[in-house]
């Protein structure tokens, strides 16, 4: 539709058929509405007639007549909110097919360019509500716009309904599986060799001891007829009564470096870290069992065994390999032996008052073990740098200077009281309660006591006193006098050196020299007479005399070594020269057989012996021996 003005022609604008369309009536603008109304009002004013209730009713049904026609657009028209809505809906409903989309696309850009191209919009009745996928009413427009929107909601459904899933492809026929063969018997897998266990981590040895390096010539005495002499089985190698050199023990063949006295047997300890063995094996003494029990190898002449009264190497089965010794010593039925590292080694039994035996016990089912016949490391001690052995029970020293004790403690040896119930926990070591502050320096054992030598040379001592043997003067001679406690001995007024005796009496040898003495003083047992009538006192039992107080020998000086067991009591001095007293009715004094006691301190000799220098003494139950060191052997050309 063309616009003339004047000379010029121009193509009306689109707002201009949209006001020609609200010009026809086809859709009044509210303003319209408004201004109708006010005219319809002023001719009802205008008019002057007699009936004003019908002139009323004829202007109410014209405004009736006008809301209702708008109305029915306001209804054809969507709302902002429906649109919305529907566009909402459409966004969230699932895409079908892109043929689907593509048709209902080209549909609606048809219908779209075919409105523009007439310029108006067919005008039909509403339309019946149509019911969306959500379920809720929706109105739509009439005419092309009518069709349009059905057409969409057809489209509409077919996005909302299930997409048909294509139907399965058959699967190709599949071969034929030839017939099952029977499979062989599958091979047994091989079991996966277990692990090789880690090597134990090595923890380097820490050196406290070193083993003695000069070899000796050993010389013995006594009554040898259980093989405590070492001297094999044959003739003469029993009753022995002065010093005689042992062969079986030669410095050059063997090399012995120390020999440790036991009640019936012998230990020595060699250059070759060989630890040798001889004597009593009754009670497991010698740490090796023979090799068949129903041989008899006893010799017709002297009735001794080879096996027992030859020096031979302990079993070691138990002992760690590459254990060095460094010191040996001997309990009544027992070994025991010191490691270069400060452990220890032991085999046999202890013996208590009772006759009972045992050697340990287990701390779960305190089950004791008997008999000990091959060395075993003796557990819960370390770092030890001294052992002692009594009759039956044993003392080690620590670095620390921790005195640790066990075995037999019915005289109170081991530093503690037995509980009948618990007798035998005096088996495992433990440290004896000594007083704090003072170190221990040394230890010494004998028969039922105990001793230890502090930094200042005090001794101190513990176990049976009932001859005074333990220097106390306190309940000394009484049957069961005992000291369970470690007291220190007064009487000795010089710095201690070392500590020897027997079951019935006690020797001490100062740092200078000198030995004090005491305990039972019959069958020379002191040394020297005549004895101090003050110090004397009669025991209980009315049996003998006994020298309470401890007392220097005035016929020994510079003694360097002291021993001494249930009979006797050996010395050494400065010089090399060996002494001896006590009853020698055995042999044990080594001054021959024509002499039953030795009251005084004797020098021993006879010219086997002439001109040697001892430097160790070492006495047993009924034997002793004699050691000196050896000449070097000269080079052969």
């Amino acid at each position: 539709m063309e616009v003339t003005e004047g000379a010029s022609t121009r193509a009306a604008p689109p707002n201009i058929k949209r006001k020609r369309v609200e010009a026809d009536g086809d859709e009044p603008s509210a303003k319209r509405r408004s201004s109708r109304l006010s005219q319809v009002k002023q001719m009802a004013l205008q008019l002057n007639t007699t009936n004003r209730r019908d002139i009323k009713a004829d202007v109410d049904a014209q405004v009736a007549k006008v809301n209702t026609k708008a109305k029915t657009k306001a209804k054809a028209k969507p709302s902002k909110r429906d649109s919305r809505r529907a566009s909402t809906t459409k966004a969230t409903t699932p895409k079908t097919s892109n043929n689907s989309r593509g048709t209902s696309k080209a549909a609606t850009e048809k219908k779209t360019s075919a409105k523009s191209s007439s310029g108006k919009e067919n005008k039909k009745p509403a339309a019946k509500t149509q019911t969306k996928t959500t379920g809720k009413p929706m109105k739509q427009s009439l005419g092309k716009r009518s069709r349009e929107d059905e057409d969409e909601v057809s489209a509409k459904r077919k996005r909302t309904e299930p997409k048909a899933k294509p139907a399965a492809k058959a699967k190709p026929a599949s071969k034929a599986k030839p017939a099952s063969k029977t499979k062989p018997a599958s091979k047994p897998k091989p079991k996966r060799a277990a692990p090789a266990p880690k090597p134990p981590k090595v923890i380097p040895k820490v050196i406290i001891n070193e083993a003695p390096t000069k070899r000796l010539e050993i010389f013995v005495f006594g009554e040898g007829a259980a093989g405590e002499l070492g001297l094999g089985c044959a003739e003469g190698a029993t009753d022995v009564t002065r010093p005689r050199f042992n062969p079986k023990l030669a410095p050059d063949t063997v090399g012995v470096v120390q020999v440790a006295p036991g009640a019936m047997h012998g230990i020595a300890l060699t250059h070759e870290n060989n630890i040798l063995t001889w004597g009593v094996n009754d009670d497991a003494a010698l740490g090796r069992r023979k090799p068949d029990p129903t041989l008899d190898d006893e010799d017709e002449d002297t009735g001794l065994s080879a096996f027992d009264s030859t020096p031979t190497t302990i079993a070691q089965g138990k002992v760690p390999s590459g254990t060095v010794f460094t010191q040996v010593t001997a309990s009544d039925s027992g070994g025991w032996a010191l490691t270069n590292d400060g452990f220890v080694i032991g085999w046999g039994t202890f013996r208590n008052g009772e006759g009972k035996r045992a050697f340990s016990i287990d701390d779960k089912t305190h089950e004791r073990t008997v008999f000990q016949w091959d060395a075993i490391q003796v557990p819960g001690l370390k770092n030890i740098k001294k052992i002692a052995a009594g009759a039956n029970h044993v003392l080690a020293l620590d670095t620390r200077g921790t005195v640790f004790a066990w075995g037999v403690s019915d005289q109170g040896q081991t530093g503690r009281r037995p509980v009948e119930r618990r007798q035998w926990d005096t088996l495992k070591p433990t440290p004896v309660a000594l007083p704090k502050g003072n170190k221990i320096v040394n230890i010494f054992a004998q028969g039922d006591n105990s001793f230890a030598i502090d930094l200042n040379g005090r001794v101190y001592a513990w176990g049976a006193n009932s001859g005074a043997q333990a220097g106390i003067q306190r309940n000394a001679g009484q049957p069961e006098a005992c000291i369970y406690k470690p007291e220190i001995i007064k009487a000795i007024a010089e710095p201690a050196a070392m500590v020897a005796g027997g079951a019935s009496h006690t020797a001490v040898a100062t740092q200078a020299g000198d030995v004090y003495i005491w305990g039972k003083a019959t069958d020379g047992m002191m040394g020297f007479a005549p004895l101090p009538a003050e110090s004397i006192a009669a025991t209980d039992s009315g049996k003998g005399s006994m020298l309470l107080v401890p007392t220097k020998m005035p016929n020994l000086h510079r003694v360097t070594c002291i021993s001494g067991n249930t009979r006797q009591t050996l010395a050494v001095d400065a010089d090399g020269a060996a002494y001896s007293w006590g009853q020698n009715d055995l042999y044990e004094t080594g001054h021959g057989g024509n002499i039953s006691t030795v009251e005084v301190a004797t020098l021993i000799k006879n010219k086997e012996i002439e001109g040697k220098k001892f430097i160790l003494a070492g006495a047993g139950a009924g034997w002793g021996f004699l050691a000196a060191e050896a000449a070097a052997k000269a080079p052969s050309n």
